[in-house]
């Protein structure tokens, strides 16, 4: 049987077509119908049709999106308003027909990247997206870990240790979610901006970060210390809690390589005792990962 992962974002639907061995046979995109719940829910069957008819076959469906979804497969997110509220899961199962996977999109990565080579016999699998927000997907044997409430991973909305605050003199920050504090505002890519910033740059994108860290800048090596200072404690509180096989970075952030080779190091200084850092990997899928997930959840609810 052949799998479809859907990638749905604020702007475009992408759908790709797997076989068994997770080769893609086929994609394409359609814009996201953001303010009409029943045009959404049409254009995705439209897209299942489409794909069904192609290649002769009924196949699983899993879809990726923004947002927090509950148990019942009811959405929030602010990319895609007309979703808000909606029990997408019971809908899509019943326009389409089957059964279909819904996951939010950092799981469908954290599940892409738990099920790679590399990693498949890795028992426990954390996935931390540090990109416009942060979060986290957690994959134990494989499985995608929710919770009770279904918020197992939104780790970005915990608050940053005081430890950190203090030593920076850092401001409290108010969080889109309505919380103070949340690590998603310091370690995301405008929190990496606010970072330079508040240490008296005048970076005003994160590519020109990066660039200066290349060269050595010393600007761009100040602000970077700082951020893996923050990073490094924030991953060393997921170690404590989860102990995880691999840490596996997504998002844009994941793309600084110099990463890779400092932050066991800044982890451990908020280990206690000889613990040490777990891998940190960056992702063996790229910007594909999600989509995978997506797919993979749909082959589950689909066994």
């Amino acid at each position: 049987m052949l799998m479809y992962g859907f990638d749905v974002g604020g702007t475009k639907i992408e759908i790709k077509i797997f076989d068994s061995e997770m080769n893609v046979l086929d994609s394409w995109r359609v814009p996201t119908p953001t303010n009409d719940y029943s045009v959404f829910i049409s254009t995705v069957q439209q897209m299942v049709a489409k794909a069904d008819k192609k290649f002769s076959d009924r196949s699983s469906v899993g879809i990726g999106l923004p947002g927090v979804i509950d148990k019942e497969g009811r959405v929030t997110t602010v990319n895609i308003p007309c979703l808000c509220g909606k029990q997408l899961l019971k809908d899509l199962v019943q326009t389409l027909n089957r059964n279909v996977g819904l996951v939010n999109d950092v799981r469908a990565f954290a599940l892409s990247e738990a099920m790679a080579r590399e990693n498949y016999h890795s028992e426990t699998v954390l996935g931390v997206v540090l990109g416009t927000g942060v979060a986290a997907g957690l994959c134990i044997n494989g499985q995608i870990h929710l919770g009770k409430a279904a918020v197992a991973g939104e780790i970005g909305h915990s608050c940053i240790h005081a430890t950190l605050q203090q030593k920076y003199q850092f401001p409290i920050q108010q969080c889109n979610c309505g919380l103070l504090g949340c690590y998603e505002k310091y370690l995301s890519g405008s929190g990496l901006l606010f970072i330079s910033q508040h240490l008296g740059f005048d970076y005003v994108n994160t590519r020109d970060i990066v660039n200066d860290l290349n060269c050595d800048n010393p600007n761009a090596k100040e602000v970077i210390s700082c951020y893996l200072d923050c990073l490094g404690q924030f991953l060393a509180q997921q170690v404590l809690a989860f102990d995880p096989d691999v840490i596996v970075l997504g998002g844009g952030l994941s793309n600084i390589d110099f990463l890779y080779k400092e932050i066991p190091h800044y982890i451990e200084q908020y280990l206690f005792g000889d613990l040490k850092s777990p891998q940190i990997l960056p992702p063996q899928h790229g910007d594909s990962s999600g989509v995978r997930g997506a797919a993979l959840a749909g082959r589950v609810e689909n066994n």
